[in-house]
């Protein structure tokens, strides 16, 4: 739930956009409405909302941070893997590869989708931007129905299956020809579903493996790499797109990427159910 805040954004500012571009502007217009609208958005909850101390809103720290939940909070810490304990387990690098590989084609991906969309398949501006919509909007579907599950099934399977829509979505796009408006919305329903998916499971498998007393350093590691390999994602699809000269190969390998990434999820399946056996 917490999550779905960004995929809001990604669902309501394309609309935005469309709407103030009607209107006979430029995209530089644009982007400062843009820059207007982010403005009041950030800065009135920090004036007005948020608040950093129990007796900013007339509590007293013990009212705020009661003994038996200090104690709780406490256990808990003191149990799950050590970070040099992590960094010897294959599943550590399993998990790196997974979603460093995910980051990669999540970001080129929806960072080249618009210019492939717009550009080599021929769509308006008018149309482009509601697909975009649709794409972030059920990107919120993806985000509170694979959160839904993740706690009820295994975390790991529910990441396997959302890995499955990230590849049926990009062989649908791969099958879009100029005008196939009703594709690209099915992309947009399918892919969105799993890209929204992958944000709230990416980091519950991880906590599924390593929450504890060294998650934080565990999951700061594992984000830097992903943050790293995933930002090399926006510039390779832009070259591989400059030497094919299309993107239509680029979604192939990308395709291909991800079926690696299945099985890898599916051997992580199989390590966390032996763990599972082991500790019972």
């Amino acid at each position: 739930m917490v999550l779905t805040s960004t995929s809001v954004g990604g669902a309501v500012f394309p609309l935005v956009v469309r709407q103030v571009m009607a209107g006979a502007a430029d995209w530089r217009e644009t982007i400062f409405v843009l820059m207007a609208i982010c403005a009041v958005m950030m800065l009135l909850p920090l004036i007005f909302l948020i608040r950093s101390r129990p007796e900013d809103i007339g509590l007293k720290q013990a009212e705020a941070d009661p003994p038996e939940i200090e104690s709780r909070m406490a256990g808990a810490q003191a149990e799950g893997t050590t970070l040099k304990e992590a960094l010897r387990q294959p599943e550590f690098y399993l998990i790196a590869f997974a979603t460093a590989g995910l980051w990669f084609c999540l970001n080129g991906l929806v960072t080249h989708q618009t210019i492939f969309i717009g550009t080599e398949l021929g769509i308006g501006i008018d149309t482009l931007t509601l697909i975009t919509s649709v794409f972030f909007s059920f990107a919120i579907v993806g985000k509170l129905t694979l959160g839904w599950l993740s706690d009820r099934f295994n975390k790991v399977l529910i990441m396997f299956g959302s890995v499955l829509n990230l590849i049926v979505g990009l062989f649908i796009l791969r099958l879009a020809d100029y005008g196939s408006v009703n594709v690209l919305y099915t992309y947009a329903v399918i892919y969105g579903i799993g890209y929204g998916g992958m944000f709230t499971m990416m980091q519950l498998v991880i906590a599924e493996f390593y929450a504890g007393k060294s998650y934080g350093r565990i999951l700061g590691i594992l984000t830097m790499v992903d943050i790293g390999i995933g930002g090399l994602g926006i510039p390779a699809f832009g070259l591989m797109q400059g030497a094919f000269g299309s993107y239509m190969p680029v979604l192939e390998i990308m395709m291909g990427l991800n079926v690696v990434i299945a099985v890898t999820v599916l051997v992580l399946y199989k390590i966390r159910g032996k763990i599972t056996a082991v500790n019972s």
